[in-house]
């Protein structure tokens, strides 16, 4: 019996890997650094990011080199730091305006 899809979904591959060639075309536009830290990536695999967020683009205008770091961070959210006195006030409270001891 033949599956039938009825809402057009399933039948397109959901990555289309980016070749070998345009792999080496990509490292030697990056000169062998993450385009986005420069960072050398000798010892490390690079990873081929997708601007657009489309994985089945593959246009080089479309993909960046990164290092796996800067390729993370580019998908997390970063971790925003907070400064001692907003830790301080997460934990004992925030300074009252009325008391001057605080």
């Amino acid at each position: 019996m033949t599956k039938i899809d009825l809402l057009g979904f399933g039948n397109e591959p959901k990555r289309i890997p980016v070749g070998q060639h345009m792999r080496t075309k990509l490292l030697v536009r990056s000169k062998g650094k993450c385009e986005k830290c420069l960072r050398s990536l000798d010892g490390v695999k690079p990873h081929i990011h997708h601007k657009d967020g489309d994985p089945k683009n593959n246009k080089m205008s479309n993909l960046k080199v990164l290092c796996p770091n800067c390729h993370s961070n580019v998908h997390d959210k970063p971790i925003k730091r907070k400064s001692k006195n907003n830790v301080e006030n997460l934990l004992f409270g925030k300074p009252s305006k009325r008391n001057p001891l605080f």
